[in-house]
């Protein structure tokens, strides 16, 4: 396994932090990017509105902003939700909104943004090795990947 998890619903079997070539580089190349996590009730709910508005803009949905945004996607048990915020400079740039459960050590993924400010950091795929290390942290035993779509979620294969 590339880092400690199967793609989509697989189970975290090695828990020691051990990455392999790849997943350094994709460390490597967010050297400035701090993370931090916390409760969706205790996150600036503006803040990640405008980095999902400038994700919808970058990716040409234009029409549809303001739908299905952050606030939208935590309607039905906002308790447990997460936001994983990525900032570089002290400015967000990148946020994971997850779900965690009462009944199960797992968490899943709901909706992932960035500006794109600079693409070739990948901080998507750097985002999910920081989600991988807070949930195996945390003691979650799965981790469910949000769904892939078009060539841009092919790099989720990598996490196998």
């Amino acid at each position: 396994m590339n880092i400690f998890f199967h793609h989509i619903c697989g189970k975290m079997t090695d828990m020691s932090l051990k990455y392999n070539k790849k997943t350094r580089r994709i460390i490597n190349r967010c050297p400035n990017i701090q993370h931090k996590v916390k409760k969706y009730s205790e996150t600036d709910i503006d803040e990640i509105q405008g980095e999902y508005d400038k994700y919808m803009t970058h990716r040409g949905f234009v029409d549809d902003l303001g739908e299905g945004g952050p606030a939208h996607q935590v309607e039905q048990d906002p308790d447990n939700k997460l936001v994983f915020h990525y900032y570089e400079d002290g400015e967000l740039k990148a946020y994971t909104l997850v779900r965690t459960y009462d009944n199960s050590p797992s968490m899943t993924g709901l909706q992932f943004c960035w500006d794109y400010h600079k693409p070739e950091m990948s901080l998507g795929k750097y985002s999910v090795v920081r989600e991988i290390e807070w949930a195996r942290d945390h003691g979650m035993k799965y981790l469910y990947m949000m769904a892939g779509y078009e060539k841009t979620c092919i790099y989720k294969r990598d996490f196998t």
